[in-house]
């Protein structure tokens, strides 16, 4: 008896210090439930595409690199509004991700359009930026088996919605979800869970409602307590398939460098056959490659004839014309560089590729 009343004694002390720290258990509709109707949907509905108009403004100088930074430019130099087709498909473990971006031309002063494309079959991740403020095709090979936007925030309404616990295609999967008191969104209760424990500052938070079968409709994530993503999902109620997504308002860092993204869904296909060659990528002829799955890393590019034209550390620094009317070595002269020549104009490549990819990654230019 005394041993039970103990029991009962100090399980009454945990559930009232819970409280009083604002700890809930996972009750009823909670956690479990959550992560049950995440694994059904997900089994539910193998494929899908959604076809999407997306407003993007963009605050002004948030397109700024470090170096015009430090030379005092800004770019763009003012606000900019405009619209964007989008299109997010998945059949399976393969994704694709494309959109007509804007990238900013610090030469030209203005936003070029170009076409960003992104696939992944299964085994392979590739991405393909058409010309616009470069004058030749940019292709990439992933060095991991997973799409190379699984963590871009721009996606994470439909993959949250259907992939949440596919640890390949969903960062809610890959860490631990953490009971938080539930609160309102839009005036309806919802489960709120720590998207893995807070480190070094950095918080993420999802916000589930229950009554509309535990769809994420907020994502947040902090640093230092200041908001730096923030994404709203609203639904729309299908007979067969639940609620899907039907738009969201995404705001990146809205506190210092504003950047606003609108997106509409304009249709979406759950369930119907996509061909599996939707999910591949042919780099065209004019394209320059960067392969990061080869051991080790490898560039090169690809002829009008379809041959391929390797890049040899020995022609870092040279133009796409140069390197197109050579053979491997001989674009910046015929005299074979020293050692120190090969590994400084080495450096010069890699960190032009970087500072290129960099500029990609900022999007929406880019």
């Amino acid at each position: 008896m005394t041993a039970r009343l103990v029991t009962a004694a100090l399980t009454l002390v945990g559930a009232l210090v819970g409280a009083a720290a604002g700890i809930t258990a996972d009750p009823a509709g909670g956690r479990a439930a959550t992560l049950q109707a995440w694994k059904e949907r997900q089994t539910r509905v193998t494929s899908a595409k959604f076809v999407i108009t997306e407003t993007s403004t963009i605050g002004r100088g948030t397109q700024t690199s470090p170096r015009a930074r430090q030379q005092g430019r800004t770019y763009p130099p003012e606000d900019v509004t405009y619209e964007t087709p989008v299109v997010i498909a998945f059949d399976g473990g393969k994704l694709r991700y494309a959109f007509k971006a804007k990238s900013w031309s610090e030469e030209k002063q203005k936003y070029l359009p170009h076409d960003y494309l992104a696939a992944f079959n299964g085994t392979d991740a590739k991405m393909l930026i058409s010309p616009g403020r470069d004058e030749f095709y940019k292709g990439r090979i992933g060095a991991k088996s997973q799409h190379d936007d699984v963590g871009n925030y721009h996606l994470f309404p439909v993959l949250f919605a259907y992939r949440a616990v596919d640890p390949t295609m969903s960062l809610i999967a890959q860490k631990e979800l953490i009971d938080q008191p539930r609160t309102e969104v839009d005036r309806r209760e919802c489960a709120v869970y720590l998207v893995g424990r807070p480190a070094k500052g950095q918080e993420t938070r999802v916000y589930v409602d229950p009554a509309r079968g535990h769809s994420v409709v907020r994502y947040t994530h902090t640093s230092n307590g200041k908001l730096r993503l923030k994404i709203d999902v609203s639904y729309r109620e299908d007979p067969a398939f639940g609620f899907v997504p039907a738009a969201w308002e995404i705001a990146v860092k809205p506190d210092d460098a504003p950047q606003y993204f609108s997106a509409v869904v304009k249709e979406a296909s759950l369930n119907q056959a996509i061909d599996p060659g939707y999910f591949e990528i042919d780099f065209p002829p004019g394209s320059m490659v960067a392969d990061y799955k080869a051991k080790p890393p490898k560039e090169y590019i690809i002829r009008l004839d379809r041959s391929v034209r390797p890049i040899p550390p020995e022609d870092a620094g040279a133009s796409f014309d140069e390197l197109v009317r050579t053979e491997p070595g001989d674009a910046i002269g015929t005299v074979p560089p020293s050692r120190v020549t090969t590994w400084v104009l080495s450096a010069v490549g890699v960190a032009a590729l970087i500072a290129g990819w960099w500029l990609v990654r900022r999007r929406r230019a880019a």
